[in-house]
């Protein structure tokens, strides 16, 4: 499995958003280039298209990170990591 983005590219503001990341096969992820179609109607169906509105709009919007909030943002996943039972570098 690897990690698909719903919105392609690395947009700031959305970039660690959990929401915008699901697991995906090698063939969907890469072969069909995020499979965007299907990924899209499995977004909709999960958050509402209200949501999924939003989470698209989000992507415009400019955000730069501070040192703190990167290493909140670290922090935070190697904790979350752990839980689940993996190791994160």
């Amino acid at each position: 499995m690897q990690a698909s983005h719903f919105i392609p590219g690395r947009h700031p503001s959305i970039l660690f958003d959990e929401d915008g990341v699901h697991a995906c096969c090698y063939h969907c992820n890469v072969g069909l280039r995020g499979n965007w179609p299907e990924y899209y109607k499995a977004m909709v169906r999960d958050y509402g298209l209200e949501a999924v509105d939003e989470f698209i709009r989000r992507k415009q919007v400019i955000k730069k990170f501070s040192v703190e909030e990167l290493e909140t943002i670290s922090k935070e996943t190697k904790e979350k990591s752990l839980r689940l039972g993996r190791d994160v570098v």
